[in-house]
């Protein structure tokens, strides 16, 4: 065909270079954005008590140790008072022990009664070793428990700390709120790693491989992620199997909890030999159930 410059304005014919593309054909389908399990945990505590205070709101940063709040537990004393009293107990038995050492070398005592004393002091290092971990699991500090055992003094605060660095996802109590041990305070996800949880219908399940490359609609990153895993189990109420798709790039923009759109697409295979090219769909013309492609 022969047209000229006003004949191709004229049919409003427009002229677009094709592109390079690393990728043919697509599964599309919708996900939400999710935190991996271990990247999100649930903030309690180990005594029953009342909140005193919360510093952190929802979509504050934290990190690993940071104080969250404070809660009022009678238990909490009952605990530092376990543990100066296992404190002085093993003092005393360490003391004792030196002493009967001396007994013995001065043949005074037996080496039966040194063996009994050497017992008791075994297991009164080991009941504070154990007191002292749980004053750590409530949420004291090293330096806390050291000040505690030099100046026996009670603190009547216990520290509510975040297990993780991360992002406070959500606060489910309120200052002044009883609560019991365990009971849920504060959600902290670790955003450094998000996964997409794919819906995709059972019968076209089979065709998304591991390693498949997953574009995301809106999103400024072309393939932003990658299929990790298939799931083998077909959901009984909606017929669905869930895809896991890990994102790979640090720079998507995407917040868990946000559903968005999505298309699995097959990398090329076929070598650096042979190149693909994209063009827009309306270029393409079919004539008896074959495509074709006009030329300049």
């Amino acid at each position: 065909l022969t047209l000229t410059a006003q004949e191709l304005d004229n049919l409003g014919i427009e002229l677009a270079m094709p592109t390079p593309t690393a990728s043919v054909g697509g599964i599309s389908a919708r996900a939400k954005v999710v935190i991996p399990p271990a990247g999100e945990q649930v903030v309690s505590t180990i005594r029953a008590g009342s909140i005193a205070e919360l510093n952190a709101s929802i979509g504050d940063v934290v990190t690993e140790g940071q104080v969250l709040g404070k809660l009022q537990s009678s238990e909490f004393l009952a605990l530092q008072r376990a543990y100066l009293d296992a404190f002085n107990t093993d003092v005393l038995a360490r003391t004792q022990l030196r002493r009967e050492h001396q007994l013995l070398s001065e043949g005074i005592i037996s080496q039966r009664r040194l063996e009994e004393t050497e017992t008791r002091a075994k297991s009164a290092a080991a009941s504070l070793n154990e007191y002292r971990h749980l004053l750590r699991l409530g949420g004291m500090s090293d330096q806390q428990v050291a000040e505690l055992t030099e100046q026996q003094r009670f603190n009547d605060r216990l520290a509510i700390r975040s297990p993780i660095t991360g992002v406070v996802l959500e606060r489910m109590a309120a200052v002044g709120q009883r609560m019991d041990a365990m009971d849920p305070i504060y959600r902290v996800g670790d955003l450094s790693e998000l996964w997409l949880a794919i819906q995709v219908p059972h019968e076209l399940s089979a065709a998304v491989k591991v390693g498949m490359r997953v574009a995301v609609d809106g999103c400024a990153v072309p393939l932003p992620a990658e299929v990790v895993a298939v799931a083998r189990a077909v959901d009984s109420i909606t017929q669905m199997v869930v895809v896991r798709a890990r994102l790979t790039t640090s720079n998507h923009e995407l917040k868990p909890g946000q559903f968005v759109s999505v298309q699995m697409v097959t990398e090329n295979e076929t070598g650096a030999a042979v190149s693909l090219w994209s063009i827009p769909s309306r270029a393409v013309v079919r004539r008896d159930k074959q495509p074709y492609v006009f030329v300049r």
